[in-house]
């Protein structure tokens, strides 16, 4: 009954005025009683007296007979047929529908619903579909929901132990002064090394902490995987693996897959410690070892072996094995080479064949063709928000195709229909290196760091846990920045800067028209 009580308060102006009975169809049986004289509660009585300026018919149906009814349809709106216009004056009426601030864009089906709600011709649905297709803010600016574009390509299978490793950085709560996790894991037999360190790690450092802690043990590898983070693409680390003869094996562009091991390694080194700390937190750098033992000592799913096992040809006494035990056997290492490369390749295949069914075939792209290239790894110099930016940016030319930039961050470009508006590339600012050139928001603090100037610095665009330590050369582009920092804290270690002539003169040589007075003494007798 109140469905009915509120329907006729929005539609009053209209039952009022018409002249006729109109009709309330219900499936509530019991609601007839409401027609005839009954004891009627205070609520009821008021519905009574509402419902005595209208001239209605209660009609009860059963629910089966209650579908496509409608209450009240007093006015109808006839579509205006346009199918003798021209295609042109169609194209521009799609525009104001689409285009404008107040049409918002909207999707192929929206619309389509809101337009032949006023025009209509004939295939009207083709021609809206096409325009929508075709429309450059919405290819830019609407998220994709097709599937990723591509095929699975996985890395080719390493020649040897500790020839091909992966590097990464996990965060982690502070600990006895620590706060990161270097993590290393030779590809090969998936033994892996845990590194304490700390989130204010420089290139230098970290090749420091390789040094101390893998190549000492394993030797140089030939090729590393890393997730293209900030530290493993600094020149410093370029330059230096050029001079040890390393080659650089970085990720696909934006492609998190290719070094999915040590992403999949974090999650277990999380899982591990969270089961054994618990309340002590702040204790996990005790455990962090244990964590690499336990690893090296699990036998692998994929090669069938522990990395232990594959490395050194033995697994190690854990203590908790039957007192009376076996020393292990020498094993083949060539066996065990070629029972663990059959194995990764088995693994490689039922990967690509599990990923592919999740992902749409590449495009055939060709050298001159234009494409959108994505926004999701990228940042904007002039953008203040990321979240506000276009999804998709261009469109640019094909120059080559190469494997740097992966297929699921590019997308075929549709150029405009006739008299269709058009928006332009957007400029891409990069450092004259072509390197990525990161926007300095502010400074936070300074310190010396092995007698070196270092800045914590707040890029623009990016959250709290991003900031990095850098040497003054990678701020020298922001020297306002600098200044405000200086302006701010006075006291915050600095570098002094004195002008040449000012140090020169602190080493003047005496003059030699210098005069100097032979010093009187006088005993106090005389004085007095």
């Amino acid at each position: 009954m109140l469905a009915i009580i509120k329907a006729t308060e929005a539609w009053h102006h209209y039952l009022e005025a018409t002249p006729y009975a109109f009709e309330i169809h219900t499936d509530h049986n019991n609601l007839l009683y409401f027609t005839k004289s009954q004891n009627l509660s205070k609520r009821q009585a008021r519905w009574q007296q509402w419902m005595t300026r209208f001239s209605y018919q209660l009609i009860y149906k059963k629910g089966s007979q209650m579908h496509d009814q409608v209450l009240l349809n007093p006015v109808t709106i006839k579509s205006i047929d346009i199918t003798d216009r021209t295609y042109e004056e169609r194209q521009s009426l799609i525009t104001d529908f689409h285009d404008t601030p107040v049409a918002g864009h909207k999707g192929v089906k929206a619309m389509y619903n809101g337009l032949r709600k006023h025009y209509v011709w004939n295939e009207m649905k083709e021609q809206v579909q096409t325009y929508v297709k075709h429309c450059q803010k919405c290819q830019q600016s609407k998220v994709s929901n097709q599937k990723t574009s591509g095929s699975l390509i996985p890395l080719p299978t390493p020649s040897g132990l500790w020839q091909d490793i992966m590097m990464d950085f996990t965060e982690m709560l502070e600990s006895l002064g620590y706060n990161y996790i270097l993590v290393v894991v030779d590809w090969f037999s998936k033994e892996v090394v845990f590194v304490l360190c700390t989130k204010e790690e420089t290139a230098y450092s970290t090749t420091e902490l390789f040094r101390d802690h893998v190549w000492c043990q394993h030797g140089l590898p030939s090729t590393v995987v890393s997730d293209r983070g900030s530290v493993f693409v600094s020149n410093f680390l370029g330059e230096l693996y050029k001079l040890l003869g390393i080659k650089r094996k970085m990720s696909t562009a934006f492609h998190p897959q290719t070094d999915g091991q040590t992403e999949r390694l974090n999650r277990k080194i999380n899982q591990y410690l969270r089961t054994y700390v618990n309340d002590r937190q702040n204790e996990w750098a005790k455990w962090i070892k244990i964590a690499q033992f336990v690893w090296n000592n699990m036998i692998s799913e994929v090669t069938t072996d522990s990395p232990f096992g594959i490395t050194w040809s033995y697994s190690p006494r854990m203590g908790v094995e039957p007192t009376e035990t076996t020393a292990p056997a020498a094993k083949d290492f060539a066996a065990i080479f070629n029972k663990v490369v059959e194995a990764s390749e088995k693994a490689k295949l039922s990967m690509k064949v599990q990923v592919d069914k999740h992902w749409n075939p590449a495009p055939d792209y060709k050298v001159g063709q234009q494409v959108w290239l994505s926004m999701d790894n990228l940042h904007m110099l002039n953008r203040a928000s990321k979240k506000l930016t276009e999804k998709w940016i261009g469109p640019y030319e094909t120059l080559r195709i190469h494997p740097v930039v992966n297929v699921s961050c590019v997308k075929p470009y549709l150029g405009p229909l006739p008299s269709q508006p058009m928006s332009r590339p957007s400029p891409v600012q990069v450092s004259e290196e072509r390197d990525e050139e990161y926007e300095v928001d502010y400074i936070v603090a300074s310190h010396i760091y092995r007698c070196q100037l270092q800045y914590l610095v707040h890029w623009k665009g990016y959250e709290e846990h991003e900031r990095t330590w850098e040497p003054t050369s990678n701020v020298k582009n922001a020297p306002l920045v600098v200044e405000h920092f200086y302006k701010e804290n006075p006291s915050a270690p600095r570098k002094l800067h004195m002008a040449q002539m000012d140090f020169d003169s602190l080493f003047k040589p005496v003059p030699e028209n210098l005069t100097i007075c032979e010093p009187q003494f006088c005993s106090l007798e005389s004085c007095s």
